[in-house]
């Protein structure tokens, strides 16, 4: 399969003699304003955690594995619930999800930092709008009702496939959306590919011909290398899932076969995962993110622009070209 990230490289900009100091004041936040306000939701890395809990991790991991994410200050689409157990200072910043046809849950609207309103259906399998939510006054009314629920101080926003329908994407442009969630399909779940990128490139030139380059495009799809994070940001995305990323990292307990006590003792002791790999990834995808920031002259990641972009294939020179 061809992977149209690998095929493009970065187009050198002249590089200051106080490199040190540049690295030091490039900006690679990522910050999404609710509505009108000067309110909203700021992270250090324009990225985030959606599929991990403590299912997967374990209670005590899971507790260490927020914490990581609170310091690195990377947000989570977890539950209220997954995160009642931890202490304040292990809480990352969250966004709520409210799930297709499900009741508006208060509790979970009034303490988030930001709220998606998620178009996939689980309960049927596709993607269609809530019954509630079905014209553009509905969706515009919903979005003004979570607005007055969190004092206009969280961002609000949709999930739609990558491969959006443009009366989809209309729809929630002009209902008032500050980000749209992007998810990509089972078929080809990972980022770098073509079609992909493709949809991602024309979903921001649709927010910008709607006069809403301002809107946040936070992309739910599989990443293999930070390396390509910022060249997804240059195409047209804000923030990436880095679930793949972070949790491949962290190492399985081991399993010992023997019943002696000091076995025992050992295997629940190994049950807290080694999170020094997380910690490792994150600080390797900030390093990325300054490299190709610094290499283009970009101080900002609103700066990136396909433009600063150098295709080495026929396909990477589309894909640029949209």
């Amino acid at each position: 399969m061809i992977s149209p990230l690998n095929e493009m490289v970065w187009r050198p900009a002249p590089m200051p003699a106080e490199l040190a100091e540049l690295l030091l004041s490039l900006d690679t936040q990522w910050k999404v304003v609710a509505g009108r306000s000067k309110n909203g939701l700021t992270c250090k890395l324009p990225v985030y955690v959606r599929k991990v809990g403590p299912e997967q991790f374990g209670l005590e991991t899971w507790s260490l594995f927020c914490k990581q994410l609170c310091e690195s200050g990377i947000p989570t689409f977890s539950s209220v619930d997954a995160l009642s157990t931890l202490a304040l200072n292990q809480v990352p910043r969250r966004i709520h999800v409210h799930g297709c046809n499900q009741n508006l849950d208060i509790r979970g609207v009034e303490s988030a930092d930001a709220i998606e309103i998620d178009c996939w259906n689980e309960r049927q399998q596709r993607w269609t709008w809530s019954s509630e939510l079905q014209s553009n006054e509905d969706l515009r009314n919903f979005i003004e009702l979570c607005r007055i629920a969190t004092d206009f101080q969280a961002p609000i926003g949709v999930r739609l496939p990558v491969h959006v329908h443009q009366a989809d994407l209309q729809k929630s442009l002009s209902a008032g959306v500050d980000f749209i969630t992007l998810r990509s399909g089972p078929l080809q779940p990972e980022l770098n590919s073509f079609a992909n990128l493709f949809a991602i490139a024309k979903a921001r030139k649709a927010c910008c011909e709607a006069g809403r380059p301002e809107v946040n495009l936070l992309v739910d799809a599989d990443i293999e290398n930070c390396v390509d994070v910022p060249k997804a940001i240059a195409l047209g995305a804000s923030a990436l899932c880095v679930d793949r990323l972070l949790a491949s990292t962290l190492l399985e307990p081991r399993i010992s076969s023997s019943t002696s006590l000091l076995a025992s003792i050992e295997a629940v002791a190994s049950t807290r995962r080694d999170l020094s790999g997380v910690t490792s990834r994150v600080r390797e995808l900030e390093d990325c993110l300054k490299s190709a920031m610094a290499m283009v002259g970009a101080v900002a990641l609103s700066d990136l622009r396909p433009s600063m972009l150098l295709a080495t294939s026929r396909v990477a020179a589309d894909l640029l070209a949209e």
